[in-house]
């Protein structure tokens, strides 16, 4: 079951990179963090070793006008947040940085309304 979630979240994850290469600013930058690498070329522990912070969002945007950061933790279907996750959503809601679950679309077009305006529109 893990794994079937997995392959809708890395979808949902390929419409949102599309969706935000079109609709973000020209000055916005954002990336994907890659959580889905195999573990054959790092244990959890090591990629904690190199910084890697357990419930870090999927995607980060920053804004041209302001610098801010924006997290997006993506989830598919009926998919919940890890407890890490959970103590990485207060601990980035705690420094000000806007933060949202998105589980479509247009739910991060919705998120991204608030913040900036946008080039293009989810069909």
């Amino acid at each position: 079951m893990r794994q079937k979630r997995d392959h809708a979240e890395w979808r949902l994850q390929r419409q949102v990179a599309e969706y935000l290469r079109l609709a973000l600013p020209e000055l916005a930058w954002w990336t994907s963090i890659d959580h889905g690498a195999d573990l054959r070329d790092g244990s959890r522990i090591d990629r904690a070793r190199r910084g890697m912070t357990p419930g870090t969002p999927d995607i980060v945007i920053i804004l041209p006008t302001d610098g801010r950061a924006l997290w997006i933790e993506l989830k598919a279907g009926d998919g919940t947040l890890s407890h890490e996750q959970r103590q990485v959503r207060v601990a980035l809601r705690r420094a000000g940085c806007p933060y949202t679950v998105a589980r479509t679309l247009l739910d991060v077009e919705d998120f991204l309304r608030g913040y900036v305006e946008l080039r293009a529109k989810v069909a």
